[in-house]
């Protein structure tokens, strides 16, 4: 499935690798900054069956680190992407009830 939206300029070639893993996650649960790099974790809900009706718990499912230009990027790709596409980037979402 092709993505449309801006490419980084850059002089590397780009190797799409379709057997990369996709992740998904609910939330971040937070950011930081180490000499020089943007740490952002991500989490999403996961339930312990065994537990039988037990209320979900927030995991960490990743951790991403770029560097400050990186994170810039991303940053400004994603909020064109939201708004070429009607959404506000600007604005927060509204709190999802947990079921």
């Amino acid at each position: 499935m092709a993505i449309k939206g801006k490419k980084p300029s850059s002089a590397l070639e780009f190797i799409d690798a379709p057997t990369v893993g996709e992740l998904y996650a609910d939330a971040v649960s937070g950011y930081g900054l180490v000499n020089g790099t943007v740490a952002i974790t991500l989490e999403a809900a996961r339930w312990d069956h065994d537990q039988g009706d037990s209320m979900p718990k927030r995991v960490v499912v990743a951790r991403l680190r770029m560097s400050v230009p990186a994170a810039q990027n991303l940053a400004l790709g994603l909020f064109d992407f939201l708004a070429g596409r009607g959404l506000d980037p600007a604005r927060k979402p509204p709190e999802e009830p947990v079921q």
